[in-house]
């Protein structure tokens, strides 16, 4: 099994991602508490869909 190092564009694009994500998150905890919701789980889920496009997926579960 071949280890394959990540490139610099693939590592950016995970911080970039990381850091929508987390804004994201923030934005919606705010919203929640104005609202009186709380959040019980929060995933995120980083892949490869088709080999090249990268996506990400935030899941929320609230309580």
């Amino acid at each position: 099994m071949k280890i394959r190092q990540p490139s610099f564009s693939s590592l950016h694009f995970l911080r970039s991602a990381i850091a929508l994500a987390i804004a994201v998150l923030e934005i919606a905890k705010a919203i929640s508490l104005r609202r009186g919701l709380k959040f019980e789980k929060c995933k995120l889920l980083l892949g490869e869909y088709e080999g090249s496009r990268k996506y990400f997926i935030l899941l929320i579960r609230k309580k």
